[in-house]
């Protein structure tokens, strides 16, 4: 065995007798015994430890079972108990449920606590605040939410918490259909009317020209800032609508057909397909970047034409 091998295993050995004796610090009375009977005269389900060879042992709890309230005189020595099953103690119910539960007549989750799908007692945490691991994200119906970068979110992307933080609901734009005034939220002074809609006193925001202008409007409203009284969609957005989509040129890669094309009127010309804009088979609109070269399928033809409106483009 070579000196690194040996080295190692004897550092392992002495971790593991280090930990043992912890182990038996910690279970073990201030009781001193010769026999068991010495031990159970105090307390059930103990035994006298350490006592071979008629040394004097300590008495000690058997396995299953905790150590409580030690002192010179007396310990007690009770049963590790699971949820809602019966108990005396808090400790009882520790090694199952963690040091978030409590006893009261049976083991349960202390207040602020809640039972994950593991078993165990996990502090309840809100959406948006710091969490551990994802089983404290717990939702008002009983799911869980996702622990990410050490805060709750909502477990899927287009969904937004609730007022409360305690459920998560689909978010909406102005215009599309909705439930309650949540899935409203994300736009300021927004409410829920069979559509989300701008609550009286804060006129429905639209619109002009496709000038990438809503008079009136929200600057919380997703792709778009507030300019002199206007909410004005940001660089790489544009308006389709009643909201700023993003701007996708044609091969790029989209989520729906409001990237690709600048408005609604040009939905014949282009689409989002595969996840990436492309031209519909014969479309050709220069506004939405289909010429009669994108249209075509074969690689040399392609080059060709291209050749050909850039040599065109610098004659004209």
């Amino acid at each position: 065995m070579s000196k690194g091998v040996l080295y190692f295993v004897l550092v392992l050995h002495s971790v593991m007798v280090y930990t043992q004796l912890l182990e038996e610090q910690r279970v073990v009375s201030y009781q001193r015994c010769l026999l068991d009977a010495d031990c159970q005269r105090v307390s059930d389900n103990s035994f006298c430890f350490g006592n071979d060879d008629n040394k004097v042992g300590i008495c000690k709890c058997t396995s299953g079972y905790e150590l409580l309230s030690r002192n010179r005189t007396f310990f007690a020595c009770l049963q590790n108990v699971g949820w809602d099953e019966s108990c005396e103690k808090d400790v009882q119910c520790y090694f199952m449920l963690s040091n978030n539960a409590e006893c009261d007549t049976t083991c349960k989750c202390k207040e602020g606590s809640h039972l994950y799908t593991d078993g165990r007692c996990y502090p309840s945490i809100r959406l948006g605040d710091y969490c551990q691991t994802s089983a404290n994200c717990l939702l008002k119906d009983g799911t869980f939410g996702n622990c990410v970068d050490g805060k709750c979110e909502c477990k899927f992307d287009k969904q937004m918490p609730t007022e409360d933080a305690m459920s998560c609901v689909d978010s909406k734009n102005l215009g599309e259909p909705c439930d309650n005034n949540d899935q409203c939220s994300f736009i300021l002074d927004a409410i829920c009317r069979v559509t989300c809609r701008c609550s009286s006193g804060f006129p429905q925001p639209h619109f002009l020209n496709n000038a990438k202008k809503m008079p009136n409007a929200q600057n919380s409203y997703k792709g778009s800032s507030c300019n002199n009284g206007n909410c004005t969609c940001q660089d790489g957005f544009h308006g389709f609508g009643s909201k700023c989509a993003r701007s996708v040129e044609i091969g790029g890669s989209c989520t729906g057909i409001e990237e690709c094309v600048p408005d609604e009127k040009y939905s014949a010309v282009a689409n989002c397909t595969d996840g990436i804009c492309r031209c519909l088979p014969g479309a050709v609109d220069e506004t939405v970047g289909c010429n009669s070269c994108r249209t075509l399928h074969s690689f040399g033809v392609i080059i060709a034409c291209n050749l050909y409106l850039l040599f065109r483009y610098y004659l004209a």
